[in-house]
């Protein structure tokens, strides 16, 4: 298979942690932006390491009842909405 062109693959061993092979990965090619959009364990994962500068959170017109929690936010966040094509945004960041 093919992949997309632009698009790099990182292999990691299950065995281990992934945030630290990913961080590793970065790191050795000189990224210093990641965007993750993710379920709700990843975006998780993320805010537990405290390895994070923005949160985006859109916030649907329909309630969909029972499922998967969102993750949880850590507290004493600064929130502003912001609307993005008709639909209402959450941005979070640190004081």
């Amino acid at each position: 298979e093919r992949p997309c062109p632009g698009v790099e693959y990182c292999r990691l061993d299950a065995s281990l942690p992934a945030l630290p092979q990913v961080f590793s990965y970065l790191y050795d090619r000189k990224l210093q932006s990641l965007l993750v959009e993710g379920g709700s364990q990843t975006l998780q994962s993320f805010l537990d390491a405290g390895c994070w500068d923005e949160i985006f959170v859109e916030h649907a017109a329909v309630c969909l009842g029972d499922g998967v929690p969102s993750p949880v936010l850590p507290a004493g966040l600064h929130r502003e909405f912001l609307r993005r094509g008709g639909v209402v945004v959450s941005h979070y960041f640190r004081h």
